[in-house]
């Protein structure tokens, strides 16, 4: 484990997707920080700091994961009931996930963002697209 959580405060106590997604990181082998302030504006799941890499860990529900939800104006257009229309809280999720990625970017971070359905079903899938993001970072 090279979670370096112990040597820094937490904000709060990880929920159970941060701890599925620690534990990936933890299968990396990579130096991070959990829940590690930046730019004095925002907290991020985690931080790998030998790479500039944030990660966070984004749930389906209040992230408004688009493989379930869908923004619709007219629910009657709506093509299948299995999409269920976004919220208030949704909606306005997306727009700071937006804006956080924007302004982080900008700051020299990349960002890598993983829905919860993957985080649980894909583990795999979201350890290969981190290490890729080491190797880019390495070369790049």
């Amino acid at each position: 484990m090279r979670d370096v959580a112990q040597q820094q405060e937490q904000l709060k106590g990880p929920n159970k997707l941060e701890l599925a997604g620690y534990a990936i990181l933890d299968s990396i082998g990579v130096l991070y920080i959990r829940q590690k302030r930046l730019v004095e504006k925002f907290v991020v799941d985690a931080f790998l700091p030998e790479s500039d890499i944030v990660v966070q860990f984004d749930g389906d529900y209040w992230h408004g994961n688009p493989a379930k939800y869908k923004k619709f104006a007219d629910l009657s257009k709506a093509p299948d009931s299995a999409f269920r229309p976004l919220n208030k809280v949704q909606r306005m999720n997306m727009r700071k996930d937006a804006g956080q990625n924007a302004y982080l970017r900008k700051c020299g971070y990349t960002v890598l963002r993983f829905w919860e359905s993957d985080v649980k079903t894909n583990p795999g899938e979201v350890r290969s697209k981190i290490l890729a993001a080491l190797d880019e970072e390495k070369t790049g």
